[in-house]
């Protein structure tokens, strides 16, 4: 995935896009409510929702403590126990060569909601849904407040021999909570082609979701759609 000159999008709660930054780049999403999350952090053009600030230059996330990444909107440090792909995916998300944004949140009129219709099987190990596939941690699951999830944005088309002159939707995201009740904070990317006359057009852009409202697409400052493509 590209994403033009590397960005670091930080906000608090959801930690969204952090493994992504293994492929060049890094988008870590975030949500707080009510106040700043820290004198870091400043308010979006949405309402309670922020974004952390650069931080200050002699900061080496690598040898930070715990509460200065915390206070600067790092993801914590993955456990002396985890493995060493962990590390180095961490690793690359918190380059201090990453420059953060402010963005602008301007939402749309789609809706990538929570999973639906789910029929679990008698283990509860294994569930069907018209509308959502991946992995899920339910049940006695431990309590965990980030998030992140990595994936290759596909290069998309609409089917061979068919032009309908509509848009055909694809997206990939990962989130918190959702999976079998209406509480759900999300955020990933949208491949969508539209062709007509033979020819086609693709969009491709970064998002985030918070229910109830519909996704919020993630612009520059400028107003400008941040570049983004599959790799």
């Amino acid at each position: 995935m590209k994403l033009g000159n590397p960005n670091l999008l930080d906000r608090r709660v959801l930690r969204a896009f952090g493994a992504i930054a293994a492929l060049g780049v890094s988008l870590l999403s975030s949500l707080a409510y009510a106040q700043s999350p820290s004198p870091f952090a400043v308010e979006t053009n949405i309402s309670g929702v922020y974004a952390y600030t650069q931080p200050p230059a002699g900061l080496n996330p690598l040898t930070a403590s715990a509460s200065e990444l915390d206070l600067y909107g790092y993801p914590p440090r993955p456990a002396a126990s985890e493995s060493a792909e962990a590390f180095a995916k961490w690793a690359t998300v918190v380059n201090p060569a990453l420059k953060r944004v402010v963005p602008q949140l301007v939402q749309t009129n789609i809706y990538h909601r929570p999973a639906s219709n789910l029929k679990l099987t008698q283990n509860s190990t294994r569930v069907t849904s018209k509308n959502w596939s991946g992995y899920a941690l339910v049940h006695d699951a431990p309590a965990f407040t980030s998030v992140t999830g990595s994936w290759m944005v596909p290069a998309v088309q609409q089917a061979f021999g068919a032009c309908t002159g509509g848009t055909d939707y694809s997206s990939q995201w990962v989130g918190i909570d959702g999976f079998n009740n209406s509480l759900l904070v999300q955020a990933g990317s949208d491949a969508d082609a539209f062709c007509d006359n033979g020819t086609t057009t693709t969009t491709y852009y970064s998002w985030i979701e918070w229910l109830p409202s519909a996704e919020h697409e993630i612009f520059q400052a400028t107003g400008a759609p941040f570049p983004f493509s599959p790799d």
